[in-house]
């Protein structure tokens, strides 16, 4: 299953730009001519863009979980409406016990 493209774009260029940042703030936090409180606050900002990232892949694996129940139903209903049309199918002889 697939998201239409316009979604996946969107999705993917947040990604994009929240990995950027992501390694933007973890280069502060390793420079040492910061202060000790300006490396803690780009530390808590690179994980709060980990934290953005997962919440977005969390929202996109949520979204093609009802994009695949939707199909799966799509399906469901197609066999039921043949069977009530045909009745049950495929019919075999049945074995003896």
């Amino acid at each position: 299953m697939r998201l239409p493209h316009e979604q996946r774009r969107v999705f993917l260029e947040e990604i994009v730009y929240l990995r950027a940042e992501r390694g933007r703030y973890r280069l502060m936090a390793r420079e040492e001519a910061l202060s000790y409180s300006a490396q803690l606050k780009a530390r808590l900002r690179a994980d709060g863009c980990n934290r953005a990232i997962r919440s977005l892949r969390n929202v996109w694996d949520g979204l093609l979980g009802v994009a695949r129940q939707a199909a799966e139903d799509a399906l469901a209903a197609e066999a039921d409406g043949l069977r009530r049309r045909f009745g049950d199918w495929p019919r075999w002889p049945r074995r003896p016990a």
